[in-house]
């Protein structure tokens, strides 16, 4: 008989940090609540971003979290510390603060930006996410007339 169980269908947040940060463990799911509140503060903040750096964008899509991050480049360092502390924020929050704020910023720069695309990827569109460590993944032929 055909059933589900809710529990088993999607892999645990299982999260570690170390030893940049002291955390290891299985990060909760987050509730509706806290993915809308999430995504309202990342638009907040692109938004302000996008705001502060003027012209300094020049023709960069500030909606591309890559080109975005090379704009964040040119401002001000205070400026720029402060960007990187309210996504830690927001990822925290998403997180249910484990692992908190501060343990995030403790991950270096390129690391953390890792785990904020797994993040997004397992909690967004789990059966879509690219596994963050060493599994091969297979890329699949296009079906025919696609």
């Amino acid at each position: 008989m055909p059933q589900f169980d809710a529990a088993g269908i999607v892999e645990g947040l299982e999260c570690k940090l170390k030893p940049f940060a002291d955390f290891e463990g299985v990060i909760p799911e987050p509730t509706d609540r806290q993915i809308g509140d999430f995504l309202a503060g990342l638009k907040k903040t692109f938004a302000a971003a996008k705001e502060s750096l003027g012209g300094l964008a020049g023709d960069a899509d500030l909606t591309d979290s890559e080109q975005l991050m090379a704009a964040v480049d040119a401002l001000d360092p205070e400026k720029y510390v402060q960007f990187q502390e309210q996504m830690a924020g927001l990822h925290a929050g998403l997180c249910s603060g484990a692992p908190s704020a501060a343990q995030i910023l403790q991950v270096p720069l390129r690391r953390r930006q890792l785990f904020y695309q797994w993040l997004q990827g397992e909690v967004m569109s789990p059966e879509a996410a690219t596994p963050g460590g060493n599994g091969q993944v297979t890329i699949l032929p296009r079906a025919a007339g696609a």
